[in-house]
């Protein structure tokens, strides 16, 4: 059992890892001239959710296994404990997110939650409902708080882009997020590769939500620089979509490979688009292209 259980250790530390640098590959590809400001704070609570899962998480689980000695759970338990103001403010960036997102009074919200986490911590632990680890316990009812906040934050989108039929894999894997903290203090937390199980499925919810986002956003969220003006030309020299979606691409600076990437299509195809957006158009290059685009704009605001 002993052996089983080293090795499903190993292989959740491995999954992780993999999901980091697919989470990283898929938020860091996108700049915030493509999805906005907002972005940024996803990207943040991403990289402080990894930090916390390696140093905090897997530092109690794997530690014990390096080092046999009297007091390596105590070693743990501080590594761990230095930890968890990246967690906290890991929390935080993704709420500020959500309500930059859904144009929501942001300092309200982190407030307000943050009393109702801080509360609800304080009350378990004086009642006693803290178990053999405060801090542990703490983590997950935080957690579990945040989790439902954002659940809620969600739930209530203003922004029509949230109410597709992706917004309710968002909310589910929100919603998970919470349930898998608040397992802690069910039967389930007793079981013997508990740890390692609640690493795995706290950092696939936070990695899942991330990428599916961003995945979502694609085609809702994007306000490209200059859409007015690109609206404008299309209407005017008659450009198909496709052709639009590379001129976008043209007008905020990005390479005929970036757009290849972004819109998975072939580096010659959108070559392809480039040309025949220069032939309607009646120009020669990307920069008289650009220069069009911010004239058109400008008649249309006059």
């Amino acid at each position: 059992m002993n052996a089983i259980g080293a090795v499903t250790q190993w292989l959740g530390f491995t999954l992780c890892l993999s999901l980091s640098v697919a989470g990283i590959l898929v938020l860091f590809r996108y700049r915030r001239i493509e999805l906005g400001d907002n972005l940024q704070f996803l990207q943040y609570s991403f990289i402080l959710i990894s930090v916390f899962l390696y140093y905090s998480l897997w530092s109690q689980i794997l530690l014990p296994r390096f080092y046999i000695v009297d007091n390596v759970e105590q070693v743990a338990n501080v590594i761990s404990g230095l930890g968890t103001p990246f967690f906290f403010i890991a929390l935080l960036m993704q709420l500020l997110w959500a309500c930059r997102l859904q144009k929501r009074h942001a300092i309200s919200w982190i407030v307000g939650v943050s009393m109702l986490a801080s509360f609800a911590a304080f009350s378990a632990l004086s009642g006693g409902l803290m178990g053999q680890d405060p801090l542990r316990s703490a983590w997950s009812i935080v957690g579990a708080v945040f989790a439902g906040a954002l659940t809620i934050l969600l739930f209530l989108a203003k922004d029509q882009t949230l109410r597709d039929n992706r917004s309710q894999y968002l909310l589910m894997l929100s919603a998970l997020t919470g349930l898998v903290h608040f397992s802690y203090f069910t039967a389930l937390a007793d079981a013997p590769l508990y740890e390692p199980a609640f690493a795995v499925l706290f950092y696939c919810s936070h990695s899942a939500f991330a990428v599916l986002y961003v995945y979502s956003a694609k085609a809702s969220q994007v306000t490209p620089v200059g859409i007015d003006g690109v609206e404008h030309l299309i209407q005017k020299f008659g450009i198909s979509k496709r052709e639009a979606d590379v001129v976008r691409g043209i007008y905020a600076g990005k390479t005929n490979q970036e757009i290849a990437n972004q819109l998975f299509l072939s580096l010659q195809t959108v070559k392809d688009h480039a040309s025949r957006s220069y032939q309607k158009t009646f120009v020669k290059n990307r920069g008289q292209l650009i220069a069009l685009v911010r004239d058109v704009e400008s008649r249309a605001q006059q």
